[in-house]
């Protein structure tokens, strides 16, 4: 997946924004009038990811954090995991392929290992990952522990939860204390589902860049991300585990 990054021409939608029109002779006249938007404030979504677009990341976030600072990328980062490297074993039988990570790092300034391990049934219909977190330091851990997942699914595609009707991909959406939750595309036809262990918060939003094509400057769709959130407290020693599963089908 494609992440949000600069493009030169990012700078052609700031100049626009920042820049007053230039009155002519009896009318007004912009120095940028030959470029066209295809709908307004497109400056305000110039956004840029910090990471790669991948799943699986690990972060560790002020219990305040909104939806939309995740939006902006203008989030706090309160642990090393996100971009860190992990020490990785796998092992494989017949029935299933279990891939273990494992990492000593730092969540504000505190010692902690987190350790995930993913295991892929044979047939490939179901995946599970569990986290182990262990506080190592002389402190509390008080945040929130959040699982990163980002998608190549279209943004008319649905995210529903339990019963109730889907909603799009492209619109931002937040729930609490999920328990599980179900993906379907449609081109082609695609029905993941999830079940947790423990009841999360799950926020969703879609990936969206600046670009310019030949109609002008547009938001691009690129695919959804979706963030499953746990408050994590952990005092000096104690340790605690989440656990989340995907079935395909």
């Amino acid at each position: 997946m494609l992440g949000r990054r600069p493009e030169a021409y990012h700078e052609t939608l700031l100049e626009m924004a920042q820049a007053p029109p230039e009155e002519g002779e009896g009318e007004v006249k912009s120095i940028h009038e030959g470029v066209r938007m295809k709908e307004p404030g497109l400056h305000e979504r110039l956004h840029y990811d910090r990471d790669r677009r991948s799943s699986l990341r690990d972060h560790f976030l002020p219990p305040e954090t909104a939806l939309d600072d995740l939006v902006r990328s203008s989030y706090e980062e309160l642990g090393d995991f996100a971009d860190g490297p992990y020490d990785a074993q796998a092992q494989e039988d017949a029935e299933r392929v279990v891939v273990t990570l494992e990492r000593a790092g730092r969540v504000g300034g505190v010692p902690c290992r987190l350790q995930k391990q993913v295991v892929l049934a044979a047939g490939g219909s179901e995946v599970s990952v569990t986290w182990r977190l262990a506080n190592g330091g002389d402190s509390p851990i008080d945040c929130l522990f959040a699982s990163q997942w980002n998608l190549a699914l279209a943004a008319a595609d649905t995210l529903s939860l339990g019963d109730a009707d889907g909603c799009r991909l492209g619109d931002p959406q937040t729930a609490d204390s999920v328990r599980s939750f179900a993906l379907e595309g449609h081109y082609p036809p695609l029905r993941l589902r999830a079940e947790l262990a423990q009841p999360a918060a799950l926020w969703s939003y879609p990936i969206e860049a600046v670009s310019n094509s030949e109609g002008g400057f547009e938001r691009t769709y690129q695919g959804v991300c979706l963030m499953l959130l746990w408050p994590l407290r952990l005092a000096p020693g104690e340790s605690t585990s989440f656990g989340l599963t995907w079935q395909h089908g």
